[in-house]
């Protein structure tokens, strides 16, 4: 996802779900939706999105960021001036995932015990 340009949403729209909506659908269908339903409720504003598409990916987006933040125990999400101050996202956490791929990951240094069998062979 482009951070800066979903920071820009966000800081356009002043909510993470409206930013996102507009990252997915486009930011005039954004406008026109909230035109149409001024101070609708985020949780509302998402069960109206008219393309499922875009309702599924606001949900799973939001959902997932309220996984990691109960897993490593990070304030709710930012909204408005909140979020661009925080980053569109908040705090970056390493994805269990890319930790788990890190870890198994060989290392890049050479331990001594491989640099001595080199020296042996060459020497």
């Amino acid at each position: 996802m482009g951070t800066a340009y979903l920071a820009d949403l966000v800081s356009q729209f002043g909510a993470v779900h409206l930013a996102l909506a507009s990252y997915n659908a486009g930011e005039s269908r954004v406008l026109r939706w909230i035109s149409e339903r001024p101070g609708i409720d985020q949780d509302e504003f998402i069960e109206d999105i008219p393309f499922p598409e875009t309702q599924n990916y606001v949900k799973r987006i939001l959902g997932t960021a309220e996984d990691y933040r109960r897993l490593y125990g990070s304030a709710p999400a930012p909204t408005g001036e909140e979020a661009t101050d925080a980053g569109p996202a908040g705090p970056r956490v390493a994805s269990p995932a890319r930790a788990k791929a890190k870890a198994s990951a060989p290392s890049k240094k050479k331990s001594s015990v491989a640099k001595k069998r080199k020296k042996s062979r060459v020497g």
